[in-house]
């Protein structure tokens, strides 16, 4: 019974300064953090999304067109 009751506050305590500790280093996180970061992420799945698909609808162009060089190529 002992025993029991020792292991339980042992438990309690455990857990008690865990969450303490963990509160006190991840306080620079807050809701607002939190916020824009899950906005920025939906967003920029969204912008992926949009541009693979705009990529794969136009072709392009550079494949179809070779690239104008720098130097003029002077014919005798």
């Amino acid at each position: 019974m002992l025993r029991v009751r020792f292991l339980r506050k042992v438990t309690l305590a455990l857990l008690t300064t865990s969450a303490l500790a963990g509160g006190t280093v991840f306080t620079s996180c807050g809701p607002t953090d939190i916020r824009d970061n899950l906005l920025a992420g939906a967003l920029a799945g969204v912008k992926g999304a949009a541009t693979n698909w705009i990529d794969g609808l136009l072709p392009d162009f550079n494949e179809f067109v070779g690239a104008i060089p720098k130097t003029p190529v002077i014919n005798p």
